[in-house]
């Protein structure tokens, strides 16, 4: 006599996908007209890492706290899953910052971008660079030529042209 009962019997099978979660039904959320919160978050810089294993958000906050030094100490914390936001007192920090992009922390580049009323789950994504363009003869050299140079690439921040180099940020 068999003493075992089948899984069937106990009422056991396997799962399809024992990973996924049940799907919760989909909710909407208002968005509150508030322009308080709004001009605070103005001076508001949301930040992604672009190598979660190597890039730890808990210790990045304090490295760039203590690298950008403005007059008021910026408050920074973690959104969760390789972001970060730093909230500034004053318009001139948050720009002095932004001057000095790109960064990188732990050997990898990390994304800043000024926060933004979005719900796109690839914000931020944007990382400025400066380009030094080359092989342009000097009389060409005027910001609407080197504008019209990466009209495919769609953006173009500004231009810097003196008597030795033409640069382009992008």
């Amino acid at each position: 006599m068999e003493r075992r009962l089948s899984k069937d019997a106990k009422g056991k099978r396997n799962a399809n996908n024992p990973l996924k979660p049940p799907r919760a039904g989909w909710i909407k959320a208002q968005a509150p007209v508030n322009n308080d919160r709004y001009n605070k978050l103005s001076l508001t810089i949301i930040g992604r890492v672009t190598k979660r294993t190597a890039q730890k958000v808990w210790s990045l906050i304090p490295f760039f706290t203590e690298m950008w030094k403005p007059h008021g100490r910026p408050m920074g914390s973690d959104l969760g899953n390789g972001c970060f936001q730093f909230q500034f007192e004053n318009e001139s920090d948050l720009i002095g910052v932004f001057e000095k992009r790109p960064f990188h922390y732990a050997k990898w580049m990390v994304i800043l971008q000024r926060w933004e009323p979005t719900a796109a789950a690839s914000f931020p994504s944007l990382i400025p660079f400066w380009i030094k363009v080359q092989g342009i003869l000097i009389h060409l050299w005027a910001e609407d030529t080197i504008k019209s140079l990466g009209a495919d690439i769609e953006i173009f921040e500004k231009a810097e042209i003196n008597d030795f180099s033409v640069k382009r940020r992008v």
